[in-house]
């Protein structure tokens, strides 16, 4: 994997099902990887090499800024 200079933090949540993960752009510039966690592991794990590849090729376009997740209760107690 190339994210040798990225903090990443990764956070299983109880997401809407029509989300299976998503990837959360910070101001410092650092990431959030969010995954589904009523989704199986396997399914999880492709999630996460998924959004790992978003954050490799910089697919910038597929990640959600932060704040449009403070609707997220559980988001906002886990960090």
């Amino acid at each position: 994997m190339e994210y040798t200079d990225e903090y990443i933090r990764v956070l299983l949540l109880n997401l809407p099902f029509e989300i299976d993960g998503k990837t959360v752009i910070c101001t410092d510039d650092t990431y959030i990887i969010l995954i589904n966690a009523r989704l199986n592991h396997e399914r999880q794990c492709q999630i996460y090499d998924r959004e790992i590849s978003y954050i490799n090729n910089k697919q910038l376009h597929k990640m959600i800024p932060a704040a449009a997740l403070e609707e997220y209760s559980e988001l906002r107690t886990a960090i």
